[in-house]
């Protein structure tokens, strides 16, 4: 049993079951506790840092999917030299900055990793058609009802459900 756990047992027991004073107690502790303090905290901030860094991930991946033109592309052509050297530039990111779901970098991945990687970019498309189709059924069957709920039932959403979900498995 964790630290944690056993003082908010404590708490409850010292303030026999009052949820809000055992809170309270166990908020004066942990401010006056360092460890236990740190204890709490650790699972929130290691979490809170996985978070950013798939933020950061997700950022990165648009980034370098979003290539920028070469300066020949905008406007007046450049020498033979700096356009390959635009073009290895680029080159050079999706090879280093493309990340796969796996996190492999694309330039360091095997054909294995590849073929996981469209495969899961494969699904995660399928999935999202199969949901636009439902909302686009959920969509057409409120009419004028101002929210979902007050046209349509979960039975009848679950039916629309299915129905996206045979529809793309029809095509």
């Amino acid at each position: 049993m964790s630290a944690i756990h056993e003082k908010a047992m404590e708490a409850l027991r010292e303030t026999q079951g009052d949820r809000v004073k055992a809170a309270a107690l166990f908020r004066q502790w942990v401010e006056e506790d360092e460890a236990l303090y740190r204890e709490l905290l650790e699972p929130l901030v290691n979490d809170a840092i996985w978070q950013a860094i798939r933020l950061a991930g997700r950022v990165m991946r648009t980034e370098v999917w979003s290539v920028q033109p070469l300066p020949s592309e905008r406007g007046p052509r450049g020498s033979v030299a700096g356009l390959v050297a635009m073009a290895e530039t680029r080159m050079q990111s999706l090879l280093d900055d493309f990340r796969l779901p796996s996190g492999i970098a694309l330039g360091d991945a095997t054909i294995e990793h590849v073929v996981a990687a469209a495969m899961f970019y494969h699904g995660q498309a399928r999935g999202n058609k199969v949901k636009a189709r439902f909302l686009d059924l959920v969509g057409a069957a409120m009419g004028n009802a101002k929210q979902v709920r007050d046209r349509l039932s979960d039975k009848k959403l679950r039916d629309l459900q299915a129905r996206a979900e045979q529809e793309e498995d029809g095509e």
